[in-house]
């Protein structure tokens, strides 16, 4: 009876004397609609072309992030964690009016911090670096990539090897040559750059489809990419290759192709996922790595606006582990598969975070597995909010069991040109204090759809006639049907006294089921102090 798909699960503990009462968990949740820190008021970024955001410590401690307004400025920021002092600095001004021109930033050793951006198929790619260390209050005169001959640049990714050159070697990722997947490197920081590098093709159309890529580091010898044949309009497979010491390579170790021999076609590389099979359509949002140094993919996949798919891809060694997360409802807008966005904690890929429609809202939320993705834990970031909160990023190298900033997209989005106004919104909370509260007794709530009193089981339902009430065993076995007494009430707030429920007292799956937004299932108990779950399941759409 109870989905297959994957669980979302929040435990709380339940207190009891008569009939049913629950208490909420104490986990560091904001309130509905609360006032989180704001670094700009206007600002946005795209889900390629990384890192948005970093984490350096040095004389201080501070996360660094770069986007672009609606107005075309190009901006940097940072949070300084010890103090709590917010820093903004514009790069420049009157560029493009368009989310996919924010910057890339990368933080040097020496703590410079290293700005990149280009057009939406511009024809150069622009670097800034920062005069002084931690600071960015000033920087040099622009620099840049470039190839001339009309060559045009998109979605820059820099990322430093240490092992590679006579000390160390800058690499930029990029699409560009006919808008195919494409490398370039420095060995003096950026000075100079070697002529652009397509390392992938389509076999079947080189030169029609426009590539997607995601990419990361280990900051030594290996970059990892996740690669979208095409458009997410179109039923394109993505792909996985990593490189290494002038070589790229199979998730299997297997050498596919040296330098040398570029580009590589699409039909030698690892498939992911092909939407196609599904008859759906599909986007890779993240990529990282775990803790043994396989890559983790967090991937999109829909049929239609208002629904997406959240999964999570693991490559275990010898195969790719896939789990799917939760449906996470409609488009945040501006295009067709534009989903509110799931990203991965780069520190630490047991940690996803995501923004889904919760009442019709798009939150933020953490889902957590210590079980390599086959369970799930979530913790909510907001709730209740006025605006939309979309585009989760997590700043690379933040520092484990301290305060981790999420940062995000809060606001209103119709379009990737110029037709956002989105504020830069981060909750910086600690996780060691989260994970000591999780679970503890708190104050009592009566949150939820379903809400359960000494006397009764509320839910709210907009639609009675077109919904479900259900109660079940913890096994899945229906014992009690209340679906003719919900459809008997009103739109809103329905209520089912106990003293219609003929079932006796002990552990049980409540189910509510609606028309518009799915399925709630709610495990009750009632005794003395025992744990209750809360869980909600992904509608079964992409079989």
């Amino acid at each position: 009876m109870m989905p297959s798909k994957a669980i979302l699960r929040t435990t709380v503990f339940l207190v009891a004397t008569t009939g049913f009462a629950f208490l909420a968990n104490a986990q560091s949740i904001p309130k509905a609609g609360a006032n989180f820190t704001s670094i700009t008021s206007n600002g946005a970024w795209t889900w390629y072309g990384n890192p948005v955001a970093v984490h350096y410590e040095g004389k201080y401690k501070k996360t660094y992030m770069g986007w672009i307004s609606n107005n075309g400025t190009i901006s940097v920021g940072s949070y300084n964690h010890e103090t709590g002092d917010t820093a903004t600095k514009v790069i420049r001004t009157g560029y493009q009016v368009d989310d996919h021109c924010h910057p890339s930033i990368l933080m040097r050793p020496d703590g410079r911090l290293m700005v990149f951006f280009t057009g939406h198929d511009g024809g150069t790619i622009s670097l800034y670096v920062s005069t002084n260390p931690e600071d960015i209050s000033q920087f040099t005169q622009e620099t840049g990539i470039t190839d001339g001959n009309g060559i045009v640049y998109c979605y820059p990714n820099p990322m430093w090897l240490s092992a590679e050159g006579d000390s160390g070697r800058l690499y930029v990722f990029y699409r560009s040559l006919h808008t195919n997947p494409c490398f370039t490197y420095s060995d003096d920081w950026g000075k100079t750059w070697r002529p652009t590098k397509q390392y992938y093709a389509n076999s079947d159309d080189p030169d029609l489809d426009k590539v997607y890529v995601n990419c990361c580091s280990n900051g030594i010898d290996e970059i990892h990419m996740a690669i979208e044949k095409g458009h997410r309009a179109g039923y394109c497979p993505c792909y996985y290759m990593k490189y290494k010491k002038g070589a790229f390579y199979q998730a299997s170790g297997a050498l596919i192709a040296t330098v040398d021999s570029l580009p590589i076609l699409n039909t030698k590389i690892d498939t992911m996922q092909d939407p196609l099979l599904a008859n759906s359509h599909g986007s890779s949002w993240d990529i990282a790595l775990d803790k043994t140094g396989n890559p983790v993919v967090v991937y999109d996949q829909f049929k239609d606006a208002n629904n997406h798919l959240y999964y999570y891809f693991r490559w275990t060694g010898t195969a790719w582990f896939k789990k799917q997360l939760v449906n996470s409802g409609a488009d945040m807008g501006g295009e067709d598969g534009f989903a509110g966005g799931v990203t991965l904690d780069h520190e630490n890929t047991n940690n996803v975070y995501m923004s889904r429609q919760i009442n019709g809202m798009h939150e933020i939320d953490k889902w957590t597995t210590s079980d390599g993705g086959t369970t799930w834990d979530s913790m909510a970031i907001t709730r209740g909010s006025a605006k939309k909160n979309t585009r989760p990023i997590v700043p690379i190298g933040h520092k484990a069991n301290g305060k981790l900033d999420v940062i995000w997209m809060y606001g209103d989005y119709t379009g990737w040109a110029g037709g956002f106004n989105t504020a830069v919104k981060m909750y910086p909370f600690n996780e060691t204090v989260a994970a000591k509260n999780k679970g503890a007794p708190a104050a009592k709530t009566n949150a939820g759809p379903i809400r359960l009193s000494r006397t009764g089981i509320s839910v709210d339902c907009a639609d009675p006639a077109r919904s479900s009430l259900k109660i079940f065993t913890l096994d899945g076995r229906m014992v009690e049907n209340l679906t003719s007494l919900l459809r008997t009430s009103r739109a809103g707030s329905a209520f089912i006294p106990f003293s219609q429920i003929h079932h006796a007292s002990g552990a049980y799956f409540v189910e509510l089921t609606t028309g518009n937004s799915g399925t709630t299932q709610q495990r009750v108990t009632s005794g003395d102090v025992v744990r209750m779950v809360l869980e909600n399941h992904a509608n079964d759409i992409m079989n």
